[in-house]
Protein backbone atom coordinates (compact mmCIF):
# COMPACT_ATOMS: atom_id res chain seq x y z
CA UNK A 1 0.00 0.00 0.00
CA UNK A 2 1.25 3.31 -1.31
CA UNK A 3 0.47 6.36 2.12
CA UNK A 4 -1.21 9.39 0.16
CA UNK A 5 -0.71 12.84 1.19
CA UNK A 6 -2.37 14.40 -2.31
CA UNK A 7 -2.85 13.37 -5.58
CA UNK A 8 -1.11 15.28 -8.25
CA UNK A 9 -2.88 15.64 -11.70
CA UNK A 10 -0.34 17.06 -14.54
CA UNK A 11 -1.36 18.43 -17.63
CA UNK A 12 1.43 18.64 -20.05
CA UNK A 13 1.27 20.70 -23.37
CA UNK A 14 4.25 20.76 -25.49
CA UNK A 15 7.09 21.89 -23.26
CA UNK A 16 4.17 23.65 -20.61
CA UNK A 17 3.79 21.39 -17.27
CA UNK A 18 0.37 22.40 -15.19
CA UNK A 19 0.59 20.55 -11.67
CA UNK A 20 -2.27 20.33 -9.61
CA UNK A 21 -2.11 18.79 -5.97
CA UNK A 22 -5.69 17.26 -4.91
CA UNK A 23 -6.35 17.20 -1.19
CA UNK A 24 -9.55 15.15 0.04
CA UNK A 25 -10.92 14.53 3.74
CA UNK A 26 -11.73 11.87 5.18
CA UNK A 27 -9.90 8.23 4.06
CA UNK A 28 -11.56 8.17 0.87
CA UNK A 29 -9.08 6.15 -1.99
CA UNK A 30 -10.85 7.69 -5.28
CA UNK A 31 -10.76 11.69 -5.50
CA UNK A 32 -12.53 11.50 -8.81
CA UNK A 33 -16.52 10.23 -7.07
CA UNK A 34 -18.48 13.31 -6.93
CA UNK A 35 -19.30 12.93 -2.91
CA UNK A 36 -15.89 13.18 -1.75
CA UNK A 37 -15.11 16.63 -0.67
CA UNK A 38 -11.92 17.98 -2.13
CA UNK A 39 -9.90 20.82 -2.69
CA UNK A 40 -7.79 21.92 -5.62
CA UNK A 41 -4.16 23.62 -5.52
CA UNK A 42 -1.91 24.65 -7.95
CA UNK A 43 1.62 23.37 -7.28
CA UNK A 44 4.84 23.19 -8.72
CA UNK A 45 6.76 20.12 -9.30
CA UNK A 46 10.37 19.47 -8.70
CA UNK A 47 12.09 20.67 -11.94
CA UNK A 48 14.04 16.62 -11.70
CA UNK A 49 10.33 15.39 -11.72
CA UNK A 50 9.11 17.71 -14.72
CA UNK A 51 12.06 16.90 -16.97
CA UNK A 52 11.52 12.97 -16.45
CA UNK A 53 7.89 13.34 -17.18
CA UNK A 54 8.80 15.74 -20.33
CA UNK A 55 11.28 12.69 -21.01
CA UNK A 56 8.66 10.54 -21.28
CA UNK A 57 6.29 12.53 -23.88
CA UNK A 58 9.44 12.88 -25.94
CA UNK A 59 9.88 9.47 -26.00
CA UNK A 60 6.23 8.25 -26.87
CA UNK A 61 6.32 11.40 -29.06
CA UNK A 62 3.24 12.73 -27.56
CA UNK A 63 2.61 16.64 -27.14
CA UNK A 64 -0.57 16.53 -24.78
CA UNK A 65 -1.08 14.38 -21.58
CA UNK A 66 -2.25 13.91 -17.96
CA UNK A 67 -0.28 12.69 -15.79
CA UNK A 68 -1.80 10.82 -12.05
CA UNK A 69 0.74 11.22 -9.70
CA UNK A 70 1.02 10.42 -6.11
CA UNK A 71 2.69 12.55 -3.59
CA UNK A 72 3.46 10.63 -0.21
CA UNK A 73 3.39 11.88 3.28
CA UNK A 74 7.46 11.58 2.47
CA UNK A 75 7.68 14.28 -0.01
CA UNK A 76 8.11 11.69 -2.50
CA UNK A 77 6.40 11.01 -5.92
CA UNK A 78 4.84 7.82 -7.10
CA UNK A 79 4.19 7.50 -10.94
CA UNK A 80 0.33 6.12 -11.67
CA UNK A 81 -0.37 7.06 -15.18
CA UNK A 82 -0.09 8.96 -18.41
CA UNK A 83 -3.25 9.19 -20.36
CA UNK A 84 -3.01 10.70 -23.78
CA UNK A 85 -6.57 11.90 -23.94
CA UNK A 86 -6.91 12.62 -20.12
CA UNK A 87 -9.38 15.46 -19.37
CA UNK A 88 -8.27 19.00 -18.18
CA UNK A 89 -11.12 21.40 -18.44
CA UNK A 90 -12.28 21.01 -14.74
CA UNK A 91 -8.53 22.44 -13.47
CA UNK A 92 -9.46 25.60 -15.75
CA UNK A 93 -12.85 25.81 -14.44
CA UNK A 94 -11.77 25.07 -10.44
CA UNK A 95 -8.22 27.41 -10.64
CA UNK A 96 -8.35 29.52 -13.52
CA UNK A 97 -5.66 27.72 -15.18
CA UNK A 98 -5.04 28.45 -19.05
CA UNK A 99 -4.89 25.12 -20.28
CA UNK A 100 -7.05 25.67 -23.15
CA UNK A 101 -4.96 28.38 -24.70
CA UNK A 102 -1.53 26.78 -24.40
CA UNK A 103 -3.89 23.67 -26.23
CA UNK A 104 -4.43 25.89 -28.97
CA UNK A 105 -1.28 28.01 -29.42
CA UNK A 106 0.24 24.30 -29.85
CA UNK A 107 -2.13 23.12 -32.18
CA UNK A 108 -1.97 26.32 -34.29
Amino acid sequence: MILNRYDIRVTIIGQSVFAVRIGRKGNEVDWRRPEVEKHYQQFQLPRALEEKLLTIMTHFKMVYSAIDLIETPDGDFVFLEINPVGEWAWLELELGMNISEKLIDELL
